[in-house]
């Protein structure tokens, strides 16, 4: 009895502990975006063109994570970035506390906007590029077992 009580409990608690460091889930249509933006970017792009009418019912979170989709495969397909607007607003979203999941990869492309816009100068480049090496630093240390 006492064997199956231990067995029970030990499952709850790995359930429980599983359950809390579960990753959010995103929208099917956004996940099978994003495995295609390194071998498609093209339908990648075709795909986020599509779902852009259906953004707004989503919450805060999975809306950030389509615009910087949209970035990421603009960039694999090679369309030129026009605007830092976007990348900007991505990064108001994600240096929060809580929110830094996708930080490091926010750096990164906004290193290659700032690239794309050649009339801005190489130093926010170098700063995002710094910014992402340090965010990278940051995972690994908190992350190593």
């Amino acid at each position: 009895m006492k064997r199956t009580f231990r067995f029970v409990l030990m499952a709850a608690v790995l359930i429980q502990c599983l359950s809390a460091c579960k990753k959010e889930a995103y929208p099917h249509a956004l996940r099978v975006a994003d495995s295609l933006i390194c071998v498609k970017p093209d339908s990648a792009v075709t795909l986020l063109s599509q779902l852009k009418d259906t953004l707004s019912m989503f919450n805060k979170s999975t809306q950030m994570y389509y615009r910087l989709l949209c970035i990421k495969a603009d960039d694999k397909a090679y369309i030129p970035h026009t605007s830092d607007s976007l990348i900007l607003a991505l990064i108001d979203y994600y240096d929060v506390p809580g929110r830094r999941t996708h930080l490091t990869e926010v750096y990164y492309y906004a290193g290659r906007v700032y690239r794309d816009l050649q009339d801005a100068p190489p130093k926010p480049c170098i700063i995002c590029r710094k910014q992402s090496n340090e965010c990278l630093k940051a995972v690994t240390t908190t992350c190593s077992i």
